[in-house]
């Protein structure tokens, strides 16, 4: 089994999605973080950039230390 996360442009494996942008909300963004560390993924496939194809809770982990 294949625990994959398909994050968007939530985070990525060197960072997070804008909150600069006009309807960027750092809190939300913190708060969706927060929500997806609690997911069991091994594999992270963002929206752009490189994939992370292992130890996918380490990445979003550090990217809401990043965020925050």
């Amino acid at each position: 089994n294949c625990r994959i996360l398909f994050s968007g442009d939530t985070v990525f494996c060197d960072g997070v999605g804008r909150t600069d942008l006009p309807t960027g909300d750092v809190e939300a963004l913190i708060d969706s973080l927060r929500k997806l560390a609690e997911l069991d993924v091994d594999r992270l496939y963002p929206g752009h950039g490189p994939f992370v194809e292992k130890n996918a809770r380490k990445y979003i982990s550090g990217a809401i230390k990043s965020a925050g």
